[in-house]
């Protein structure tokens, strides 16, 4: 008898335990009950005397990124964004009216997350449905990082991801400099943030705030060392991105001033200072295109007699610039003929061909050779000389002139002609 009862203890005792643990399952499942990622809605009624417990769903996203919660429901209803065990909160729909679909967005840290569900006052029954979709960012910021002691160690170049939530706002880095450099730090994101940079006695000593999102970039000049960046903000992708900046701080060009003959081409670039430096490129100006042109290298094209200042500007942000004149002599003259004057035999008339801007020197002589010869200048592109010695051979030729600042720069002298006067 008294094993008789011992078997039906036994036996009613794990009954009740079995109904314990259908109950505490059924618990469990509903509060754990599983929302898939996508565009597949999980269903939900709510009947009068539910708990919150009994809507209350679970999501697990593989890696950090944005999630999106939509909600459709019937009647008045709220939706939290929660963590696994339902006791923060990250955001909310606080209230979606009847018959209307709500939505709301969330960046999250790799893990599993909770949606409650509550209907508003007074509705006691009505269905509603769910969906969350799912965003990586590819962030390839570990955890933790939230301090100096646990910084990430990152390098120039090298293009950080990451993301910034509610309980995770703030992600230290660590960089070590080798030389001295302009450090530029490169940020993006969808939303506000502060970017600080601290010593190595973490003391902060520059900082930057984009109060709303988008690209912010700031720089500093920095000895070498150990520097930590810290990125704060909340519900943000966001990128980093450091690197060495080596400002130009020289431009050496090869004249200040220089003379260069129409049509010929002299470079005036002779080196760029420091060697290293990031952006070398130059822009290069003529302050008068007729008279000379200059390509992107700083070669520079004698177009027409003058003079044009040609600059070479750096266009790294340093502002370094230097300039150089350039004067354009004439062209060699091209003496057209040389005539007796009608006036006078004993008159040479010469002729050239004009050049614009520009003075012309006449020259004739006896000797071939231009020796003891007699000069005349004028503006015109034809001159009559005075009365010769008669019955002679003379010798004449022409070249242009241009005057910059007091000083003639003269062009290539005319071939030579020759002809005789008469009595």
């Amino acid at each position: 008898m008294k094993k008789m009862t011992k078997i039906v203890i036994g036996v009613m005792g794990l009954m009740f335990f079995c109904m314990l643990s259908a109950i505490s399952y059924g618990k469990t499942a509903q509060a754990e009950t599983v929302i898939p990622l996508g565009d597949t809605w999980t269903n939900g009624y709510w009947t009068d005397g539910d708990t919150t417990a009994k809507h209350q769903y679970q999501f697990t996203i593989p890696s950090d990124g944005k999630v999106t919660v939509t909600c459709q429901t019937d009647i008045i209803g709220y939706v939290y964004l929660q963590d696994k065990d339902y006791s923060e909160t990250y955001n909310s729909l606080y209230y979606i009216s009847a018959g209307s679909s709500e939505t709301f967005s969330e960046y999250l840290k790799a893990g599993t997350y909770g949606i409650n569900y509550k209907p508003g006052h007074g509705f006691d029954e009505g269905a509603y449905k769910i969906k969350v979709k799912f965003n990586a960012v590819g962030c390839n910021v570990p955890e933790p990082n939230n301090d100096f002691v646990s910084a990430t160690p990152i390098s120039l170049n090298r293009l950080q991801m990451g993301v910034l939530t509610d309980t995770n706002a703030d992600d230290y880095f660590k960089i070590q400099l080798k030389s001295a450099t302009t450090l530029k730090i490169v940020t993006t994101g969808e939303e506000s943030r502060e970017i600080s940079l601290y010593n190595v006695d973490f003391i902060r000593i520059d900082y930057s705030n984009c109060y709303s999102g988008g690209a912010r970039m700031f720089e500093k000049y920095l000895s070498p060392g150990t520097y930590y960046i810290k990125i704060t903000g909340s519900n943000t992708s966001y990128t980093l991105k450091c690197v060495a900046y080596q400002y130009i701080t020289n431009i050496q060009l090869k004249y200040s001033q220089v003379a260069v003959a129409k049509g010929k081409a002299v470079n005036l670039l002779s080196s760029v200072t420091p060697n290293n430096a990031t952006q070398k490129t130059l822009k290069w100006t003529t302050s008068d295109s007729s008279v000379a042109t200059v390509s992107s290298t700083g070669r520079v094209t004698a177009r027409g007699v003058g003079y044009a200042n040609i600059t070479a500007a750096a266009i790294d942000g340093s502002n370094i610039e230097k300039r150089a004149t350039v004067i354009v002599k004439p062209a060699k003259a091209i003496l057209k003929k040389i005539t007796l004057s009608k006036y006078s035999k004993r008159q040479i008339l010469m002729k050239v061909k004009s050049q614009k801007n520009v003075n012309y020197q006449y020259q004739y002589s006896k000797n071939k050779k231009f020796k003891k010869s007699k000069s005349k200048t004028s503006s015109f592109s034809s001159l009559t000389t005075t009365r010769l010695s008669r019955k002679k051979k003379y010798y004449v030729r022409v070249r242009a002139y241009y005057t910059y600042y007091g000083k003639k720069y003269y062009g290539a002298w005319s071939k030579a002609k020759s002809i005789r006067t008469k009595k």
